[in-house]
């Protein structure tokens, strides 16, 4: 592939503006789960410890399939060095942001990162719990047979797709790497719909109310690219959009218990 210098602010069709608010998204993002967090630790809410779970777990093939759909469609790659990183570390890190994170792929791997944080304080306050060395209220309960059996669907999902992967390697097909995800996705909320329905007091909405916002703002910011993004932006639509509708309908279903 022939390297190309992108004017700056214009690589992979996002300007200055466009990629702040996807860092500003991400970053209201990371505040909700910590909100959230902190509801779960004061016994305000009780998590689905399978959806929960399953967001640790898929969660980073997740983030590492985006990354690599956006690493293999590259056309367009900006060849400016990076700043010294002792003379200007904040410039060197927004530098190295802008020309290897895609936006998008930033909200996955904060979500990610806290999924696996709220997971291991239920497993292990859970673990604890069956040793008989500490009760939490924050320990996960066990889930009854038909989340078990949605579970082994997602990770049948996440298998194959790691499979896939293994198989062909980078050159995976957007369509099916959007398609698995959203199946994996989708699958991942059916345990907290169905508990939040059943208990609308289990969630709280806010947190929920942020994260959809968060996910409309990625949404929008994915349609204002420009350049040759146009050809594949309704392939990146899919995951901040259906994140934000699946979102919502958990703040929707936790009204009735706020």
């Amino acid at each position: 592939m022939v390297e190309v210098t992108a004017p700056a602010g214009a690589y992979r069709g996002y300007t200055e503006i466009t990629w702040g608010w996807c860092l500003a998204s991400s970053l209201l993002m990371a505040c909700g789960y910590v909100l959230y967090i902190g509801m779960y630790l004061s016994g305000g809410i009780v998590p689905n410890p399978t959806t929960w779970c399953l967001w640790a777990l898929g969660g980073g093939v997740e983030a590492w399939t985006y990354h690599r759909l956006v690493q293999t469609n590259k056309t367009v790659r900006e060849a400016t060095s990076l700043p010294s990183f002792w003379s200007n570390p904040v410039g060197w890190l927004w530098a190295w942001i802008q020309r290897d994170i895609e936006p998008l792929e930033l909200a996955s791997w904060v979500c990610f990162f806290f999924a696996c944080i709220v997971a291991g304080i239920g497993l292990t306050t859970a673990a604890l719990g069956y040793l008989h060395i500490l009760s939490s209220t924050t320990a996960f309960s066990r889930p009854d047979d038909w989340e078990l059996m949605v579970a082994i669907g997602d990770i049948v999902v996440v298998l194959v797709y790691a499979g896939i992967r293994m198989w062909k390697g980078d050159n995976v097909a957007a369509k099916t790497a959007t398609l698995l995800m959203t199946i994996d996705i989708f699958l991942s909320f059916l345990p907290i719909w169905r508990s939040t329905l059943q208990d609308p007091s289990a969630e709280n909405p806010l947190p929920w109310i942020v994260w959809t916002g968060c996910y409309c703002i990625l949404g929008a910011t994915a349609l204002l690219q420009t350049g040759h993004e146009k050809g594949r932006r309704r392939w990146l639509l899919i995951y901040p959009m259906t994140s934000a509708l699946f979102h919502g309908a958990v703040g929707v279903f936790a009204f009735g218990g706020a």
